[in-house]
């Protein structure tokens, strides 16, 4: 796990392919992406997002 500050803005304001890049790249986890993120992963084998979850999870900001 790499250090790094709390970052800036609201994390359900960051665009869903920049969350799916930090996961397909191990810098968040799937669990990460939907706790901090509201970003919901559909099939762990292919690394899909959910939009209809993610967008209900995110209060349909998405």
């Amino acid at each position: 796990m790499n250090p790094g500050g709390g970052g800036y803005g609201n994390p359900h304001d960051r665009p869903l392919d920049k969350v799916l890049w930090d996961v397909k790249n191990g810098l968040v986890s799937i669990e990460g992406a939907r706790q901090d993120y509201g970003v919901v992963i559909a099939d762990l084998a292919s690394l899909t997002i959910d939009h209809d979850a993610t967008r209900s999870l995110r209060g349909g900001a998405q």
